[in-house]
């Protein structure tokens, strides 16, 4: 969850005001959707390969939960996605930029913040929600149908970067 906010607030919001125009260029956006889609396609692979061994070691009665292997740390991969991914450069350089102007225009520098700062209230109260269903709901499911959500959310991953690549390659042809 402190991923994005952190790279939005210091990264993506400043570097989306200063480069508005860039992303009318086609090819800059069809290389940030591809790239994009290979980060999303080598986290679900992660996380199935993940779930396999998992399976393997429930198999040998030695179960270990996934988040005791040498895997990357979650907020680092919520940088990788979050960079790899064309929406947050494409969101704060046209709509966000846009609104921050509009506020400034308005109401000087307070009124350019309000809309960042209610964009992240509402994306963590969002996320907040997310991370306490599925702690809850973790409690409700057997551990032993864990690794298999992991091969399951891998998929999911593994087919949101197939689309994300397919659909960026044919939105922006050579």
């Amino acid at each position: 969850m402190a991923a994005p906010l952190l790279l939005d607030a210091f990264l993506m919001l400043p570097l989306g005001l200063a480069l508005q125009g860039l992303f009318a260029s086609a090819g800059a956006a069809k290389s940030l959707g591809l790239t994009g889609g290979c980060v999303l396609g080598w986290l679900g692979f992660n996380s199935m390969r993940a779930g396999k061994a998992a399976l393997r070691a429930q198999a040998n009665s030695q179960y270990r939960p996934p988040s005791e292997t040498k895997d990357i740390p979650s907020f680092f991969k919520g940088v990788l996605t979050h960079l790899s991914s064309p929406f947050p450069y494409l969101y704060w350089a046209t709509v966000g930029a846009s609104f921050i102007r509009q506020g400034f225009a308005r109401d000087g520098f307070s009124g350019a913040l309000l809309f960042p700062l209610g964009f992240w209230l509402g994306a963590s109260a969002f996320t907040l929600l997310i991370i306490f269903a599925a702690a809850q709901g973790k409690r409700l499911l057997p551990a032993r149908l864990e690794p298999w959500l992991y091969c399951l959310s891998g998929l999911f991953l593994l087919g949101s970067g197939i689309v994300l690549a397919l659909q960026t390659w044919w939105d922006f042809p050579l």
